[in-house]
């Protein structure tokens, strides 16, 4: 048990899920939102967090099960939205049509390249994959032009 807060001094903790309330740094992703439950004792007194036991280990699968969740979502956003397939997703950001598959699965955790371009491509996949396609002739279309 944790005998008392780091930043208050009190002694007053609550476990509480932390789902969709917590970011934290994760490897070399700078900041993930945490989409998985997570419970964390909480100071009722100033809201701070305290990771004791083997709470660093939960925090950590939490939060790559997390990244693993929020690429299969964007994944799947790209392919509804534009009507891609895995094939052509996977030549647009330059991985192959498996390994997006067990993206999709959740059996694999990108870097955080991949996972950075699946989250903007997700925003807007139909233009986006337009102006990312590896085959256009930029000789004949001006990107810079295009709105």
């Amino acid at each position: 048990m944790i005998a008392r807060c780091g930043e208050c001094g009190k002694r007053e903790f609550k476990l509480c899920n932390v789902n969709g309330k917590f970011t934290a740094p994760w490897k070399t992703f700078p900041k993930v939102f945490l989409t998985k439950d997570l419970e964390l004792p909480i100071c009722q007194n100033c809201g701070n967090y305290a990771i004791v036991g083997d709470g660093a280990e939960r925090m950590n699968a939490a939060l790559e099960a997390s990244i693993r969740d929020q690429t299969a979502q964007f994944i799947t956003i790209i392919k509804s939205k534009s009507g891609m397939t895995a094939a052509k997703l996977g030549e647009i950001v330059g991985v192959s049509a498996e390994y997006l598959s067990l993206l999709s699965k959740e059996k694999r955790t990108p870097t955080y390249k991949l996972w950075n371009l699946l989250k903007i491509i997700a925003r807007d996949p139909r233009r986006i994959a337009l102006e990312m396609e590896p085959n256009w002739d930029l000789r004949k279309e001006n990107l810079l032009l295009r709105v």
